[in-house]
């Protein structure tokens, strides 16, 4: 079981400044995707999500978040509560907006 605090994953550009004011679908603004810690749990081969590490700090590229988005869909069959599902709304809008900038990256931390 996972002990660490709870990942959040934001969105930085090449200097680590932290994007904020981010749209998502629901017409809401938000700066950063979590609550779905629970489904690090699990044993899984999807070897972006695997990165993410409850205990310190990941930082995700380009290429890395265009394979998080090909893995989402699956993470997202896991997911039985709304703020995992809306966590994993989140994070995917996050990883759409890095894989198609070369100044961003998605930066994961847990505790």
């Amino acid at each position: 079981m996972i002990v660490g605090m709870p990942i959040r994953v934001t969105l930085v550009n090449s200097e680590g400044q932290q994007i904020r004011s981010i749209p998502e679908p629901a017409g809401t603004i938000f700066d950063a995707a979590g609550g779905f810690d629970r489904l690090l749990e699990t044993d899984s081969p999807l070897s972006v999500w695997n990165t993410l590490d409850p205990f310190g700090e990941v930082f995700i590229d380009r290429s890395e978040a265009l394979e998080l988005l090909r893995e989402l869909p699956e993470i997202k069959k896991m997911s039985n509560t709304r703020i995992e599902t809306q966590g994993l709304e989140r994070l995917h809008v996050l990883a759409n907006m890095c894989a198609h900038s070369e100044d961003l990256l998605l930066k994961s931390q847990g505790d």
